[in-house]
């Protein structure tokens, strides 16, 4: 069974609202979750689980995309990839548009 998450999440002070058009999804004690879906990904030229599949990289749209979403407070970028029980995974963190 495979598992795969590619979100960023941070207070609902700092995402709830945010300036992109994006879906958010309520997590416990006020933090909300964006997940990176196919269409968001295109939109913003983000490339999948970069981090966790690629070179490791972070990629500049990514960071700007993140940056964009931390200028009010701190939010965590997240990604992970497991298949059959194996696996990895990564963050980064923003806070007023800085990594």
């Amino acid at each position: 069974m495979a598992y795969t998450i590619q979100a960023v999440i941070g207070h609902k002070d700092v995402l709830g609202a945010p300036r992109l058009p994006l879906t958010t999804v309520e997590l416990a004690q006020g933090y909300v979750l964006v997940p990176l879906t196919i269409k968001v990904r295109e939109e913003f030229k983000i490339p999948f689980c970069p981090l966790t599949d690629g070179d490791g990289i972070f990629p500049v749209e990514l960071i700007a995309f993140c940056a964009e979403l931390s200028s009010g407070g701190a939010l965590a970028y997240i990604e992970a990839e497991f298949f059959g029980g194996e696996g990895t995974q990564a963050a980064a963190v923003f806070r007023e548009g800085v990594q």
